[in-house]
């Protein structure tokens, strides 16, 4: 008999073709960015944050097929 996904897994899932959790996240890194004194610090925030906005753009495609 197979085993059911947890919910945690399949809510992990759920968040990777949700568009809207990764411009959330994205826009908490620019936020977490602008409050970082070190330039190497907040150059990699901004830099994760470019990379949820592609996230959401993947995920955007998924869903339209």
């Amino acid at each position: 008999m197979a085993r059911l996904p947890s919910q945690r897994i399949v809510a992990t899932l759920f968040k990777r073709f949700d568009a809207q959790h990764w411009r959330d996240r994205a826009g908490e890194a620019r936020a977490n960015a602008a409050k970082l004194d070190d330039p190497d610090a907040r150059r990699l925030m901004f830099e994760i944050a470019i990379t949820y906005d592609h996230l959401a753009i993947k995920a955007d495609e998924a869903r339209s097929g």
